[in-house]
């Protein structure tokens, strides 16, 4: 069975599977780990391809994986389209998928929620601007951009070339493009690493940066040796308070995004790029945290997790608190630089990493999990990651995997004349054809598992020269039809393709009907497998239940979220909570649909104790509402009706 027939394998029947969670979750319990993979597009193919993007995410699904961090910053390129690039610099993408008409960010996003994984943007260039090429495009249009060593030259630390992250202008460039995939994509995280926030501790001494420690320190100089530890804390202070400013726009844009962070190993990481991880931590600027603790020896690997949480499994002495250690996810490395990590030694750094209570890891890169290193994933799922889990911070399963029907399924209704293309590859198998002279149709019935937005894809065939430019789709819910368009002759659509999108409620009829006849260029129409995607960007507030294990909550009980009064309610209602400490709270309002509609409290600081805010229902229209409380760790929501 190829991997694609796996998953439609699995999730034809999901559907069934989610109406039934109840007694399914009786006998599932889910874990709560973080089991990641970084993607790149340097020494790797993964995402040259849509076929290649979509057989890695069906095989790491298969062994259990959660997430993935796709690079989208890299050498000076988004490899997503982007507008403030192209405002910028007029180089909206990197050059070889803009050649190619792709979006290899979109495309991810799509095959990866397709099998139920989160997927986390990760901006592996972070504020440096080129490797090897004297700034690159960047500092060649923005030369005031450029951070400068203590000789006046371009600040340049083992081949990478350095924006200046202390400038406005750079920062603002950076949180721009964060922005960018926040707004733009249904994501579930973002990620920096060991360039963001970072800056080689050889640079300051651009003239902005020496002016603005001059203001501060009333008019002295910074000190010339790189290393003076105050001015090696001043200058990781303002990174640090950088990453506090993006987490902040992060949760405002969305607060369901995990803002995740792989820094240097600390010590070294902090003295040589100002990084200071604990700072960043004990902040809560960071979600997630994954130091790079890449090693392929046990004693050195048991030293770096020594050093964060402390010499013995229960002890506290390392830089990461104790309370705080939930956060902890260690970066690994199973192959860099033509060297694979042993799976046996592996499998002894995880399952040190479980002794010392970290649950989960995040493996550098994709190109050691699979035959070249004798299928790694494969060992990780036999020994640790056997379990269905959902990251840290997740109450339901965020991601269920998406409701397909193929061409061939028993449900799909057909009328008229198809044929069978044995040798046009589809989804999985072959796939159908009707002529435009017949009135063939072919109906995919769907019953919504539960209440939100789905997007609707159709699985697009190869570049076929018999294919019609306008396939003919229809959609129905919710009582109405909606037709949709595929051109099924172009070269770069091949995969899954959007046609519609839909609200439904729990138990909702969508039904996708193709239709052969009356295309524009009486060509053929092809028949593959179409699929509804759970779009979570606009259905914050569904839920897939799912049972967790009883000692699962690593978030702690900062707040406690208690029921609104009256409820129903009229015009009027009290929403209280109790904070166990000092803490920067939200308070949003949403309709059953996800859409905001009150801001009570916007990042506000409260002390401790119990809190009642007033909400009045104005014009909101009866019907069922989420509140949703959010403070640096916690997230919670309850339900109340207006009636009146």
């Amino acid at each position: 069975m190829t991997s694609h027939a796996y998953s439609i394998a699995l999730m034809k029947f999901l559907p069934f599977l989610i109406l039934l969670a109840t007694s399914l979750s009786a006998q599932t319990v889910y874990q709560k780990e973080v089991r990641g993979v970084w993607i790149t597009n340097v020494a790797s193919d993964v995402l040259n391809s849509k076929e290649k993007t979509a057989a890695a995410m069906d095989y790491l699904a298969k062994s259990g994986f959660n997430v993935v961090y796709p690079v989208v910053w890299n050498k000076g390129y988004t490899l997503f389209p982007s507008a403030t690039m192209q405002t910028l610099f007029s180089k909206d993408q990197d050059p070889f998928f803009k050649n190619q008409l792709r979006d290899p960010l979109q495309e991810l996003i799509v095959e990866a929620h397709r099998v139920g994984m989160e997927v986390v943007p990760w901006y592996e260039f972070g504020f440096s601007s080129s490797y090897s090429d004297n700034g690159g495009h960047i500092i060649a249009a923005k030369p005031h951009w450029a951070a400068k060593d203590a000789a006046g030259g371009l600040l340049t630390k083992n081949g990478f070339e350095w924006m200046n992250p202390y400038h406005p202008e750079v920062q603002t460039f950076m949180m721009d493009i964060f922005k960018e995939t926040i707004q733009g994509y249904d994501i579930d995280g973002v990620q920096g690493d060991d360039r963001l926030p970072a800056n080689p501790s050889e640079g300051g001494y651009d003239a902005f940066t020496v002016n603005l420690y001059k203001a501060e320190h009333n008019g002295a100089s910074p000190p010339s040796n790189h290393l003076d530890y105050p001015w090696l804390q001043w200058r990781a202070n303002k990174l640090t308070n950088f990453l506090g400013r993006l987490y902040r726009m992060t949760k405002r844009e969305n607060p369901n995004i995990m803002v995740s962070m792989a820094p240097s190993v600390y010590g070294w990481g902090f003295e040589q790029y100002l990084q200071d991880m604990p700072s960043w931590v004990d902040s809560s600027y960071v979600d997630f945290i994954s130091p790079q603790f890449y090693r392929r020896d046990m004693s050195s690997y048991t030293a770096l997790i020594n050093a964060a949480v402390g010499p013995t499994v229960n002890s506290t002495g390392g830089y990461i608190k104790p309370a705080h250690r939930k956060k902890l996810f260690p970066g690994m490395v199973s192959f860099a630089s033509g060297v694979f990590t042993p799976p046996n030694m592996v499998r002894s750094m995880v399952q040190r990493n479980r002794d010392y209570g970290l649950k989960g890891e995040v493996f550098f890169y994709w190109e050691g999990m699979g035959s070249r290193n004798a299928f790694l994933a494969d060992t990780l799922k036999k020994y640790f990651y056997n379990k269905p889990a959902v990251l840290p911070g997740r109450t339901d399963l965020w991601r269920p995997p998406a409701l397909i029907l193929n061409e061939t399924d028993a449900a799909v209704v057909k009328t008229g004349t198809w044929t069978t293309e044995t040798g046009v590859v589809g989804f999985q198998g072959n796939s159908l054809s009707a002529t435009a002279a017949s009135a063939a149709t072919l109906t995919y019935p769907f019953t919504a598992p539960y209440a939100g937005t789905f997007d609707i894809y159709a699985f697009d065939l190869r570049f076929n020269t018999n294919a019609t430019n306008s396939a003919k789709f229809e959609i129905f819910a919710n009582g109405t039809t909606t037709p949709a368009v595929l051109d099924q002759r172009s070269t770069y659509t091949a995969g899954w393709q959007k046609i519609g999108q839909v609200t439904v409620a729990n138990g909702a009829t969508v039904q996708v009907k193709m239709l052969a006849g009356g295309v524009t260029d009486a060509r053929s129409s092809f028949a593959d497998g179409v699929m509804l995607l759970l779009n979570r960007k606009l259905s914050p507030n569904t839920t897939v239940p799912i049972v967790l294990p009883n000692d699962a909550e690593e978030v702690p009980q900062s707040a406690t979220l208690l029921p609104v009064y009256p409820n129903p309610f009229t015009q009027n209602a009290t929403i209280s909570f109790e904070l166990k400490t000092q803490e920067v709270v939200s308070l949003y309002v949403y309709d059953v649909l996800g859409k905001k509609v009150a801001t009570l409290l916007d990042r506000i600081v409260l002390g401790d104790g119990k809190h009642e805010i007033p909400f009045q229902s104005h014009t909101l229209p009866n019907g069922v509402y989420i509140y949703q409380l959010s403070t640096a760790e916690t997230v919670k929501s309850g339900k109340m009706t207006v009636l009146r």
